[in-house]
């Protein structure tokens, strides 16, 4: 699966304990460290700008 942005997260989690969930607990499974490149067409445009 893919992440999810923290405050989705957060909103999950505050929907549960206004429910009466007393305990969240987070796992980390799989550390995360993929990186993903700008398109091409975007770096040319940021180097240019500087």
């Amino acid at each position: 699966g893919a992440s999810a942005p923290e405050e989705l997260v957060q909103s999950l989690v505050d929907f549960f304990r206004e429910r009466g969930t007393e305990q969240v607990s987070e796992y980390e499974v799989v550390q995360e460290d993929v990186r993903f490149m700008l398109p091409k067409e975007i770096r040319k445009a940021m180097a240019a700008q500087a």
